[in-house]
């Protein structure tokens, strides 16, 4: 079953938003329905230094 719809024009908005949103790779490639990590780290490797900050002052706190 197919949560995600992920079209060529907001595949990375839409992949990125649900990085952001805390989900792992693994359960992103699910929901996507994609076999491989592989897409998932070409959309999400694109992750700013200050994006990473702000996730690991999260967790640290």
């Amino acid at each position: 079953m197919l949560i995600f719809r992920v079209d060529s024009m907001c595949a990375g908005d839409n992949i990125w938003d649900l990085h952001r949103a805390g989900l792992n790779v693994e359960h992103i490639m699910r929901l996507v329905g994609w076999e491989s990590l592989d897409m998932v780290l070409r959309y999400t490797r694109s992750v700013k230094f200050e994006e990473s900050l702000r996730l690991y002052k999260e967790v640290k706190h």
